[in-house]
């Protein structure tokens, strides 16, 4: 009988000390946060719990941001469930923080995307701290080169604007939604200086890739906000849509960026004159390395 009053004894405390720790936890992650008086001021006043996610209920966040910014103006705060979300507007502003004193800003978040993907601080979007300034400067380096002598970039944009008024022209002034070939023709740009090539408007892989980024682009503001409350992707479903962003990105990296990556691998050759960011980046790991 002793034996069994300690075993439940036991089992009772271990349990009484698990659900503690999980208590803590989800408080940890709701509870109200004092974010200083050094920061921008907030718009409204703050929820228990939830901080300002109350507000992106009714409209889309473009919609929520616009609003707000007539109340707070330009630069103003927000509590996104216990995380500190500072926005800022207008082109002068965000050039002030973002190229002007880039280097003077908080360090970048994490995010649990890239590690769902394998890319945790990782390239130019998903790296942080010490990475993320290192990759920064690598990639105005590469992209500045593009626009001095050969002036790639130029190039690049005139081939394509020339193809796109030749799409235009085809049409004979019929009426067109242009939407599809505006967006063939910004990727083709991008693609040229990243991947070195362009592709036709009528390839049926590169439409697939081009719906797949425009899903992630669609669901990225919503994805982002459900980063203030990390359990949601356990959840079962995908009420939210995180799981098919995240799936996107994945057929994104498989389907496009790793292939692209290999092949310039294979043609790299560090004496020539870098044709797209891939082989520049490789040039500079293989000046990096021999430091």
């Amino acid at each position: 009988m002793a034996d069994l009053k300690n075993s439940v004894a036991i089992t009772w405390a271990l349990a009484s000390a698990v659900i503690g720790l999980l208590v803590y936890k989800a408080w940890s992650w709701i509870k109200p946060r004092n974010f200083g008086h050094n920061i921008p001021p907030f718009p409204a006043p703050r929820k228990l719990l939830l901080g300002h996610l109350h507000l992106y209920t009714a409209k889309s966040e473009l919609e929520t941001i616009k609003a707000l910014r007539d109340k707070a103006g330009d630069v103003f705060s927000l509590d996104l469930a216990g995380n500190l979300l500072v926005v800022v507007n207008g082109f002068e502003n965000v050039k002030e923080v973002l190229v002007k004193r880039w280097n003077e800003a908080p360090d970048r978040p994490h995010s649990s995307v890239p590690t769902y993907i394998g890319e945790d601080n990782h390239g130019v979007v998903d790296s942080r701290g010490e990475n993320w300034a290192q990759q920064r400067s690598t990639s105005m380096l590469i992209l500045r080169s593009f626009g001095m002598g050969k002036n790639v970039l130029a190039e690049k944009i005139l081939e394509e604007a020339t193809i796109y008024t030749d799409q235009l022209a085809s049409f004979e002034g019929n009426p067109v939604d242009i939407r599809f070939f505006t967006t063939v023709s910004i990727a083709n740009i991008i693609c040229s200086i990243i991947v070195g090539k362009r592709f036709d408007h009528d390839d049926p892989c590169f439409a697939q890739v081009i719906e797949i980024v425009l899903s992630i682009f669609n669901k990225a503001p919503t994805v982002a906000l459900m980063q203030t409350i990390p359990f949601v992707r356990f959840l079962p479903g995908d009420l939210f849509g995180m799981k098919a962003f995240m799936n996107n990105l994945l057929r994104l990296n498989d389907s496009f960026s790793k292939p692209h990556i290999a092949e310039a691998k294979k043609t790299f050759d560090p004496n020539k004159d870098p044709t797209c960011y891939i082989t520049a980046y490789l040039q500079k790991m293989q000046q990096e390395n021999a430091k």
